[in-house]
C-alpha cells in the first residue's frame, strides 16, 4: 500500500493539506477530484515523497517514505507531473527511455519496454520524431510512456516491490477526447497488471468511467472517499463545487455527471 496516514501540508504558510488518510492499494485506479486548490496535487506530490509534510507520514509498502533513497522510491513508484519541463531535443523514444531508472539485464529488454510504451500511448509511429515537433498532447503521452517505461524498469529490478504505483497529475488535460479515453484505458491496464494508479482529475466522468475508487478533497481536506457511486452524488458534488449538479446513469451503468452551468452563471 502507498499510504498518507493523518497528512499536513503547509506551503507558503498556507495549510494545504489537512490531515489527510488515504490508502492506494495496487491493482486499483483511485482517481482524485475536487476544484482548483483543493488539494489535489500537493496530495500526489507528497504521496511522491517530493513534499515533505508538516505532520503525518507517507508510506510505501508499510516502510516510512522519508526513510527511503531517491532510487529506491524511483524505482518503487513512477510520477507523471501535471506540466513536465521539455529542456532538451529528445525524440519520444529518446524522452521515454528516461524513465530507465536501473539496471536491466539486456539493452533489449530495456528496448522493448521503451516499445511497448510508446505502443500503449498510440506514440509508435512517432517514436523518432523529436519531441520538440510533437503536439503538446503528443508530449504529454511521450511523458506518460517515460512513466510506464519507469514502472517496468522497477518491476524488472524489484519483482517484489518495484513498479506497484503509478501517480499521474492531469495525464488527460492536454488530450482530446478519443485521447482522453486511451491515457485512461493504459492506466486501467498498468492495473490489470497490479500496479496502483492515482490519477488527479478534474473531469467527473473520466473517474466515474475509469475509477474503482474516488477521492474528493475540498479546501485540503478529504470529504470523501469511495466507489464513484458512493462518492458522486448530487449532493456531495454540489456541496464541493458550489453548483447544482445532476447525477445520471452512464452508458455501463456508472454516474453521468452534468453541472448545470446556466445556474452558475446565473449567480
Amino acid at each position: 500500500m502507498l499510504e498518507a496516514v493523518a497528512l499536513t501540508v503547509r506551503r507558503g504558510g498556507r495549510e494545504t493539506l489537512s490531515s489527510v488518510s488515504l490508502a492506494l492499494a495496487p491493482g486499483e485506479v483511485l482517481a482524485v477530484c475536487g476544484p482548483n486548490g483543493a488539494g489535489k496535487s500537493t496530495l500526489l506530490a507528497a504521496l511522491a515523497g517530493d513534499l515533505r509534510p508538516a505532520c503525518g507520514e507517507i508510506r510505501i509498502d508499510g516502510a516510512p517514505a522519508a526513510r527511503l533513497s531517491a532510487h529506491a522510491m524511483a524505482v518503487r513508484r513512477a510520477v507523471l507531473e501535471q506540466a513536465p519541463a521539455l529542456s532538451a531535443p529528445f525524440t519520444a523514444r529518446e524522452l521515454a527511455a528516461l524513465g530507465l531508472v536501473s539496471r536491466i539485464p539486456t539493452p533489449a529488454e530495456a528496448a522493448a519496454m521503451v516499445a511497448r510504451a510508446l505502443e500503449a500511448t498510440g506514440l509508435a509511429r512517432l517514436a523518432d520524431r523529436p519531441a520538440t515537433a510533437l503536439s503538446g498532447g503528443e508530449q504529454a503521452r511521450a511523458h506518460f510512456a517515460r512513466a510506464l517505461v519507469q514502472i517496468a524498469c522497477g518491476r524488472a529490478e524489484d519483482p517484489a516491490r518495484g513498479g506497484r504505483y503509478l501517480l499521474l497529475d492531469e495525464p488527460t488535460a492536454s488530450l482530446d477526447l478519443a485521447r482522453q479515453a486511451g491515457a485512461m484505458q493504459a492506466a486501467r491496464r498498468a492495473r490489470d497488471g497490479g500496479v496502483g494508479v492515482l490519477a488527479v482529475l478534474h473531469d467527473l466522468n473520466l473517474a466515474a468511467a475509469f475509477a474503482d475508487r474516488v477521492a474528493l478533497l475540498a479546501a485540503g481536506r478529504l470529504v470523501a472517499v469511495g466507489t464513484p457511486a458512493e462518492v458522486l452524488t448530487p449532493g456531495l458534488l454540489g456541496e464541493v463545487y458550489g453548483l447544482p449538479i445532476s447525477v445520471g446513469t452512464g452508458p455501463r451503468g456508472g454516474p453521468a455527471i452534468a453541472p448545470d452551468f446556466s445556474a452558475a452563471a446565473a449567480t
